[in-house]
């Protein structure tokens, strides 16, 4: 259905759904030819195929902007070359996002269990013969395969890439599945026909990161130790500065100056800046609404904890709880509150400096060294094990890095 057999591993591979782990190589017994043969399958699940898709930007809202796009070209179409001959008033009424989504769906799921049999699809035939409505009349001209470049029903002859393409309609059949549905991709045919590789070299995986900006080396570890447990498939579609090995400075002041200097320089990846969810941070992102921020960036701070509502702190007039989202949530308060906890208690955070643009005092957690240390061996730990209940706000936060060009 994309763009010929031939590139269907390309795309899948390099741009969006697969890894290197999800590809299985082993002999299988073919009833039919009464033999062994290899087979070569990539596999992953609809839910993660979402993720990927979504955090490329093929959203269920840009598909609805894209049919948008079509439909006013196509009503466009319809009033040139045929006059009063239609009734454009009822298909205006009839070809809407939601009828064509629910078409999409329809077929979808019918041939992803359909039988192929002497050049047809058994069940999508016969549903040509019943009394469809628009969108699925104009849907089903599409299909099976994909006719003078229209892909369930949206002509991509003449679209340009950067209104829609051919991966938001299928986010759309996606919603079709269930998000534990397993989708394989299995290219031994390709491989016999001498179409591509028996295994993918590793440049194959490469897609275009986005990259995340933290304040320091700490936040960068945390979110990329946390994404390479709870989420691997993502791991590929982000990077961070590495700090360490050049050598780089970290607080918010250098984050906010990193920032500027990616949008002065014109970068084109996706960037996130994302700051600590304290007096500091909220500081500066504060500031930056005064400078232009291009389409390819977010500006966001950690999220609000609802454990931080009513947390442990020691001031000059003593030990209080307070609530310390926006004044002292850093990121070792998604470390887990396994950690966060000694004795039952939580580590206390202590307040210090006023910051006199947010008009509130910045806190910092008072044992960072030791929870940072009790993290570290955490992650150790989860490689072998991993107990999901412990990994709660990092859970959090990375949904939240997910979802960042959602909104």
């Amino acid at each position: 259905y994309i763009y010929g057999m031939e590139k269907l591993l390309q795309f899948f591979v390099k741009y969006f759904f697969y890894r290197q782990d999800d590809l299985t190589i082993e002999e299988v017994f073919d009833k039919e030819l009464d033999e062994s043969i290899t087979r070569r399958y990539f596999t992953t699940t609809v839910n993660n195929a979402k993720m990927c898709l979504d955090v490329m930007g093929h959203t269920t809202l840009k598909a609805k902007c894209l049919f948008e796009y079509h439909k006013k070209n196509y009503l466009d179409y319809l009033e040139d070359d045929f006059d009063d001959e239609v009734d454009s008033d009822n298909i205006e009424r009839e070809y809407t996002f939601e009828n064509w989504a629910r078409a999409v769906k329809k077929y979808s799921s019918i041939l992803a269990s359909d039988i192929y049999e002497n050049g047809d699809y058994i069940s999508l035939e016969k549903c040509r013969g019943e009394n469809n409505s628009l969108c699925e009349k104009i849907v089903l001209d599409s299909l099976p395969h994909c006719k003078d470049d229209t892909y369930f029903g949206i002509d991509f002859y003449y679209l340009d890439e950067e209104i829609g393409s051919p991966w938001d309609v299928f986010r759309i059949i996606l919603e079709a599945f269930k998000s534990e549905d397993i989708i394989t991709l299995d290219y031994t045919n390709l491989f016999e026909g001498g179409w591509c590789d028996e295994v993918p070299e590793e440049k194959e995986y490469l897609v275009s990161k986005t990259v995340i900006l933290t304040e320091g080396s700490t936040d960068a570890r945390v979110i990329s130790e946390a994404m390479k447990l709870l989420y691997p498939h993502m791991v590929k579609f982000y990077s961070f500065i590495d700090f360490s090995t050049y050598v780089v400075q970290g607080s918010t002041n250098y984050l906010t100056h990193y920032l500027k200097a990616f949008i002065a320089a014109g970068i084109r990846n996706r960037i996130i800046a994302l700051y600590d969810n304290d007096s500091a941070g909220l500081s500066e992102i504060k500031v930056l609404k005064n400078i232009p921020i291009p389409s390819n960036v977010r500006i966001m701070h950690l999220p609000d904890l609802e454990m931080c509502l009513h947390y442990p702190t020691i001031g000059p007039g003593g030990s209080s709880i307070d609530n310390i989202n926006g004044r002292a949530c850093s990121i070792e308060m998604f470390l887990g509150k396994d950690i966060l906890k000694k004795s039952g208690e939580y580590e206390p955070v202590r307040w210090k400096s006023y910051i006199d643009k947010v008009d509130a005092y910045q806190g910092e957690i008072v044992s960072k060294s030791e929870v940072l240390k009790q993290f570290k061996l955490k992650v150790k730990r989860s490689q072998d094990q991993l107990v999901l209940d412990e990994w709660e706000e990092c859970d959090l936060l990375l949904r939240e890095i997910f979802a960042a060009f959602e909104k």
